[in-house]
């Protein structure tokens, strides 16, 4: 058992979920998030300050599934991800569980 995290911008929420579904991970569960970029303008004219703050609306999605579950969503995560070769792309991380309880 293991537990993946998830990562988006709010604008692939449907793409997360098809995901999840078509890898046969039926429970999860979300959290919103405010994602934070920095971005530093390229001239100090189109900015008075020394940097902007871009702030993004994100989710966070997380489950507990076994690993072949796991590797099906993030080889498809970076299917889309080539293919919509988005800014912000879709973020995966796996993370070992040593004990769980049910």
């Amino acid at each position: 058992m293991k537990l993946l995290i998830v990562t988006s911008i709010i604008e692939h929420e449907k793409e997360v979920c098809t995901i999840f579904k078509n890898s046969k991970i039926e429970t999860y569960s979300t959290f919103p998030i405010n994602g934070h970029k920095l971005q530093i303008p390229s001239e100090i004219m189109d900015n008075w300050f020394s940097a902007k703050r871009e702030s993004i609306d994100s989710k966070l999605y997380f489950t507990f599934a076994e690993e072949t579950e796991i590797k099906t969503v993030l080889d498809k995560l970076e299917a889309f991800n080539k293919k919509m070769n988005p800014v912000n792309p879709i973020q995966g991380i796996v993370i070992p569980i040593e004990k769980h309880l049910n």
